[in-house]
């Protein structure tokens, strides 16, 4: 993954799409459109350091775009 890359993210009937801000050898950090921030390990599982939302578990990484 590369900072500025469109990502989509979802965790049950949640979905959003964000861009990573920050990429470490522990994983990514996304910021969503909405605007809340969130942190996924390696394996693509996240959780928001900045709200929460009513999710019933992790976010996960869904798929990837092109940096545009």
């Amino acid at each position: 993954m590369l900072v500025g890359q469109k990502v989509g993210v979802e965790c049950g009937h949640y979905k959003s799409w964000g861009r990573v801000v920050e990429v470490a050898s522990s994983g990514v950090k996304v910021q969503l459109e909405s605007g809340g921030l969130l942190q996924f390990d390696n394996n693509g599982k996240g959780y928001y350091t900045t709200t929460t939302y009513d999710c019933p578990g992790p976010w996960f990484l869904s798929h990837q775009r092109d940096v545009d």
